[in-house]
C-alpha cells in the first residue's frame, strides 16, 4: 500500500512539471522584439546639409566697411581739359564788383569814342596818366570800382578801373578822371575839385559859359569867369556843385557839365580833338544802381582744371564743406561746395607751388598753396606732388590724419583693380610716391615690391 501511494505521488510530480513545461505566459515574445518594417523611417532620410558644397566659387573674404575714400588726383587729372583763361583762372587777384564801361557808355555818353582813340586815366594827386597801350576798346571791356576791399583801401582810393586792359603795377594809385575821347569821367574825391582847375586838368573845351545839369534834371549856366569859385564836393552822401544864382545853396547831385548849349540832341556841333566837352560824374551816375560786372585787378594767369570735371571723373557727389589741407605749409581752407565748384585747381606752377585752387570769386590771398587733400565728408581728392619720390614719399598716415577718419585698415586699389588690405598697425613706412611715370605704395604683403598705379585709397571699418 505504502508503495502504491508512492508511485502514485511521483506519477502526480510529473504531471506537474509538464504541465509546467507547455507555453507560459512569461515567456511570451514581447512586442518590443516584432520584425522591423522593411519601410525606412523618415528619419533616415539625407538631410539638404550634407549636400556637397560647390568647389569652383572662391572663398569669400570678411566684407570690410569702406569709412572714405581717397582718391589719387594725379590720375584722375590724365583726359580732362586743362583752363587757361583770364576771367576764370586768375591766381592772387582782387575779384571787383563794378560798373562795366561800356554799359555806362551807353547810357551817358553822348559822343562815345572811336575804338581807336586813346584813352586817359588821370591821377587827381599828381596827374599821373595811365595811358599806355590803352584805347577805348580797351577800356570798355574794363570796370569802374567805387567801393574797394579794405585790402586795397592802403594804396587805391576813390574807386579803380578794373580789368584784363590794365596792368596792376603802372595804374595811378589816386584815380580823379578818365578821358574818353570829348568825354570825361569824373570819379570824386574827398577833397573835392574846383571847377577852373578840374577843366584844365582834363582840357575842357572853352566856353564863354558852361550848364550844370543835376540828376533831377534842374541846371544853372555858370560863366567861365566864376569857375574859380564854383567847387564840386561830396556833401551828405551826394555830389554836389557851388550855385552862383543862389548864393549859400548847392545844386544837388550834379550828372553832367557841358559847354552851354550842348546837348545831347546837338547834331551840329564842332568838337575838336584833344578836347573834352562833357563831365559825367559817376558818383551821381550810379547812385542806386549795384554794380554788376565781376572783374579782376592783378594777378597771373595760370592753367586749371574744372573741380566739377574732377568731382564727376571721380564719381564724387556731396555737398558737404570741403576743407583743402597743405602738408607743406601745415594749413587749412574751408569752402562751401558751391564755392569749390565755381573753382579750377591748379596742380603746378612754374613756382612749384603745388596744388591750389583758383577761380573769379577767389580774392587775393583767400587760398591754400601746395595742397594735399581737399577733404569731404566721404570722399578727398589727394594730390602727390612730383617732389614726392620713392625717398622722400608722402606717408599714409598723413594722409589719414588730414582725413580724420578712425579705421583699422586702409585697401590700396590700383588701376588694374588689384588690391591689399593693409591694417592700420602695420602702416609705419608705407608712403605713396612717385616713380616712373606712375603713383606707387609700399607693399606690406611684398615688401621688395609697389602697389603700382594707385588710384584710390578705401579707408575701411
Amino acid at each position: 500500500m505504502k508503495k502504491l501511494l508512492a508511485i502514485g505521488l511521483a506519477m502526480t510530480m510529473l504531471l506537474s512539471l509538464a504541465a509546467c513545461s507547455s507555453t507560459p505566459t512569461t515567456t511570451a515574445a514581447p512586442t518590443t522584439k516584432e520584425a522591423p518594417s522593411t519601410t525606412a523611417p523618415a528619419t533616415t532620410v539625407a538631410p539638404t546639409t550634407t549636400e556637397a558644397p560647390t568647389t569652383t566659387e572662391a572663398p569669400t573674404e570678411k566684407t570690410q566697411e569702406v569709412l572714405h575714400t581717397v582718391h589719387v588726383l594725379n590720375p584722375l587729372l590724365e583726359g580732362l581739359k586743362e583752363v587757361s583763361d583770364p576771367q576764370k583762372t586768375l591766381y592772387n587777384t582782387y575779384w571787383l564788383n563794378g560798373y562795366n564801361v561800356s554799359d555806362f557808355a551807353a547810357k551817358h555818353f553822348w559822343n562815345e569814342p572811336k575804338d581807336e582813340e586813346p584813352v586817359k586815366i588821370i591821377s587827381y594827386v599828381d596827374q599821373y596818366t595811365y595811358a599806355e597801350e590803352i584805347n577805348y576798346e580797351t577800356l570798355k571791356e574794363q570796370a569802374i570800382v567805387l567801393d574797394l576791399p579794405d585790402a586795397l583801401k592802403e594804396n587805391y582810393t576813390e574807386g579803380l578801373v578794373a580789368g584784363l586792359g590794365i596792368v596792376k603795377n603802372q595804374f595811378p594809385y589816386h584815380v580823379g578822371y578818365i578821358v574818353c575821347g570829348t568825354e570825361t569821367i569824373l570819379l570824386t574825391c574827398e577833397e573835392g575839385y574846383t571847377a577852373k582847375y578840374l577843366f584844365e586838368d582834363i582840357s575842357m573845351a572853352e566856353a564863354e559859359a558852361y550848364d550844370f545839369i543835376c540828376a533831377d534834371g534842374f541846371s544853372e549856366t555858370i560863366d567861365a569867369a566864376d569857375l574859380e569859385e564854383v567847387k564840386i564836393f561830396f556833401n551828405e552822401e551826394r555830389v554836389d556843385a557851388t550855385s552862383i544864382a543862389y548864393a549859400g545853396y548847392t545844386l544837388q547831385d550834379i550828372l553832367y557839365i557841358v559847354p552851354t548849349g550842348l546837348t545831347a540832341e546837338t547834331k551840329d556841333y564842332t568838337f575838336e580833338e584833344g578836347f573834352t566837352y562833357k563831365i559825367t560824374v559817376m558818383n551821381t551816375a550810379v547812385k542806386g544802381v549795384e554794380p554788376d560786372a565781376a572783374t579782376s585787378f592783378g594777378g597771373t594767369l595760370q592753367t586749371g582744371y574744372a573741380v566739377p570735371e574732377i568731382l564727376k571723373a571721380a564719381g564724387i557727389e556731396t555737398k558737404s564743406e570741403v576743407k583743402a589741407v597743405s602738408f607743406g605749409e601745415a594749413a587749412e581752407t574751408s569752402m562751401t561746395m558751391e564755392a569749390f565748384q565755381n573753382k579750377y585747381i591748379v596742380p603746378n606752377d612754374s613756382k612749384d607751388r603745388g596744388a591750389y585752387t583758383v577761380g573769379p570769386e577767389q580774392q587775393y590771398g583767400d587760398v591754400t598753396i601746395n595742397v594735399g587733400c581737399y577733404v569731404m565728408d566721404t570722399d578727398t581728392l589727394a594730390w602727390i606732388p612730383e617732389t614726392a619720390t620713392e625717398e622722400s614719399g608722402i606717408p599714409l598716415k598723413t594722409i589719414l590724419d588730414a582725413v580724420g577718419v578712425t579705421c583699422s585698415a586702409i585697401n590700396v586699389v590700383c588701376a588694374d583693380g588689384y588690391s591689399e588690405l593693409i591694417e592700420l598697425a602695420d602702416l609705419e613706412g608705407v608712403a605713396i610716391f612717385h616713380i616712373d611715370g606712375r603713383i606707387d605704395t609700399n607693399s606690406v604683403a611684398y615688401p621688395e615690391y609697389t602697389l603700382q598705379n594707385v588710384v584710390k585709397i578705401e579707408i575701411v571699418k
